[in-house]
């Protein structure tokens, strides 16, 4: 008996010791097929990479070396437990040249993302799609490759997200078409296929995608040539969270149900009015969508009416762009309720009325309201009688304001404790009276600020209050009557970022001294003034290339020579109506003056040189022979 117990509890061991070496064996069989598989991959990579072209790439695939481990390669992720290849990223690198068919044999692949390149290949030649059978995310969104989407690309049932977008070479569905392409695609996420033409599935196409797709988050078919109407069958996707459908011809009216899509935080080309209802969303944006109709719109489309109470609903909302459509009456009260709102954009409407008070805590950093038709006495405060409540120049983060060409009037009250972050301020083209604030001078950000074209008292201010913003880069103070100071020692302080000024009908009896320290002036307007005696020749030496300068209807007698050298960098150049005599020299063809007006002037000629007209651009060239020919006719001797 002990010896039959003895042989029996040997044997145990040597069972076990049995298992152990056929699990080792397997291990190391499992081990060497990784190995092999691994070197495969390796070798595919290298494959690929001898199609591309990287002469203009953002990349050289430099560690892309045989006999190296292409899991520490660029682009390439590989799984830790197997080391198989599992992703490949080689997107954003402008890489040219074709995709080999050795791509197609790393079919442990999950994510493929070829997305922003140049391979300028045609998607016929990638036929074998289907073999990537593990990919979850293919991105081939403005990479070049162009034609009829690959029937492969149908077959990859586990995918999650697709991306064909593309707007120069942009992809074709029609054999697949958009039904066959997503038919067996129900596990995606994210869809989104901007540029591509699927006007072949017309009113379907709703259907097509409600069907296939119910569990989509991302849809964005922008410029898809869609049409309506939009069917009942889209209320399916209550998952979305991001649709964008700008850009197309939706001819019907939107269905309410949009406002059922309870996680849908930015939509983009749809505005049915119970999209007040979405609790959740940030973005809006209908851009040019022109024939959409109906009582309520987004920029750039022809919708009209009033903007309802309701939103204040919006509270995510940090941008609402309504410009360039029809909407009008009051904005309502209830807009400033918006707390996250950070840009605001109404201008090219017909809003009229006055402006509701804005509380200081507002986040608004951009406020648009130009081109309509707002009326009004401004007054001081948050008063509701006030069309620009002074206390705009106050609020903490605002950095944009433009209210110009509207009806406004009234004065503009001093302030105190003005915004630290303001820099762009334009009120011109409205009917404000009174003195200017000297407040506005204290906006030490200021980079940008129109007043021009209103009807500011007649009392002389002084053009150098302005001359201390140090970040100043553009004023209009056209028609305001102003002084300029004899008295100041060193102008060259004044205005230091100044390359934008217009000065038209400001009374002006000189050329401001401090310009003559200018080097890189953009625009230079000073006409309809009573500047008299010589335009002084350092004026032509403060531009910068292609600069424009008008200083028509003054009493400039005289050119300082030397005048406009060849080496001039002026563009625009009108100094007609003015009283100019003596002859105008042949070099005044600068080759960068594109416009030139003489005119209204007493010079008795021009220098003729055959030679000299290779130097007028084509345009100027006809303008002058046309005039003088006129004159010739006409017997007129003036220029």
């Amino acid at each position: 008996m002990k010896s039959s117990d003895h042989r029996s509890g040997s044997s145990i061991p040597s069972r076990f010791f049995f298992i152990i070496v056929v699990l080792f064996s397997l291990s190391s069989s499992s081990s060497s097929v990784n190995a092999l598989l691994m070197t495969s991959h390796s070798q595919q990579c290298l494959d690929l990479k001898k199609g591309f072209d990287l002469s203009d790439a953002l990349t050289s695939l430099s560690d892309w070396l045989a006999g190296t481990d292409c899991c520490g390669w660029e682009g390439v992720s590989c799984d830790e437990s197997s080391g198989l290849v599992v992703s490949l990223d080689l997107s954003e690198r402008y890489i040219g040249g074709n995709i080999m068919p050795s791509l197609f044999n790393l079919t442990s692949l999950q994510t493929l993302n070829l997305a922003m390149n140049r391979f300028n290949q045609s998607a016929v030649l990638l036929s074998d799609f289907e073999k990537l059978v593990n990919l979850t995310h293919l991105d081939l969104s403005y990479s070049g490759i162009f034609g009829q989407v690959p029937i492969g690309i149908s077959r990859l049932t586990k995918l999650i997200s697709l991306d064909l977008s593309s707007d120069i070479y942009p992809f074709k569905l029609e054999k697949p078409d958009l039904g066959t392409l997503i038919r067996h695609l129900s596990n995606l996420k994210e869809l989104y296929l901007d540029y591509a033409n699927v006007s072949s599935s017309r009113a379907e196409w709703c259907q097509v995608i409600s069907h296939s797709t119910p569990g989509l988050e991302v849809l964005s078919l922008i410029h898809c040539s869609l049409s309506g109407p939009i069917d009942s069958s889209f209320s399916k996707l209550r998952n979305l969270s991001i649709l964008r459908l700008n850009s197309n011809n939706l001819l019907s009216q939107v269905p309410d149900f949009f406002a059922n899509f309870s996680s849908l935080t930015e939509l983009r080309g749809l505005f049915p009015r119970s999209v007040f209802e979405l609790l959740n969303l940030k973005t809006l944006d209908l851009s040019f969508n022109p024939m959409l109709a109906g009582f309520l719109t987004i920029s750039n489309t022809n919708f009209s009416g009033s903007l309802p109470n309701s939103l204040r609903i919006l509270k995510s909302l940090t941008s609402l762009n309504l410009a360039y459509c029809n909407f009008s009456g009051p904005i309502p009260l209830s807009i400033w309720n918006l707390s996250q709102l950070t840009d605001l954009d109404l201008s090219y409407n017909h809003f009229s009325g006055k402006l509701p008070p804005m509380p200081a805590s507002s986040k608004i950093s951009t406020l648009f309201l130009s081109y309509n038709n707002f009326t009004g006495w401004i007054s001081n405060g948050n008063s509701l009688t006030g069309s620009i409540p002074v206390s705009l120049f106050t609020l903490p983060m605002l950095e944009e304001l433009s209210l110009s060409n509207n009806n406004l009037s009234g004065e503009l009250q001093e302030f105190t404790n003005g915004s630290s972050t303001l820099q762009f301020v334009d009120l011109g083209g409205n009917n404000l009276q009174g003195k200017i604030p000297k407040s506005l001078v204290h906006l030490s950000t200021l980079v940008s600020l129109y007043l021009g074209s209103n009807n500011f008292d007649d009392s002389a201010l002084e053009l150098e209050l302005f001359g201390h913003l140090p970040s100043l880069e553009s004023l209009d103070l056209s028609g305001i009557n102003l002084l300029i100071s004899t008295q100041i020692a060193d102008s060259s302080r004044l205005f230091p970022s100044l390359n934008g000024l217009n000065l038209q009908s400001c009374n002006l009896t000189a050329i401001p001294s401090f310009l003559k320290h200018k080097k890189n002036m953009n625009y230079l307007y000073l006409s309809n003034n009573r500047i008299n005696g010589s335009i002084r020749k350092w004026i032509w030496g403060i531009g910068s290339f292609g600069w424009t300068m008008d200083f028509s209807f003054n009493s400039f007698t005289d050119i300082e020579r030397p005048f406009l050298m060849h080496s001039s960098n002026v563009y625009f150049l009108d100094l007609s109506s003015n009283r100019i005599g003596g002859t105008v020299p042949s070099w005044i063809w600068s080759s960068c003056l594109y416009y030139l007006n003489l005119s209204c002037n007493t010079l008795t000629g021009v220098e003729r040189k055959t030679h000299i007209l290779l130097h007028i651009p084509f345009y100027l060239l006809v303008m002058v022979i046309v005039k003088i020919m006129l004159e010739e006719e006409l017997g007129v001797t003036q220029l």
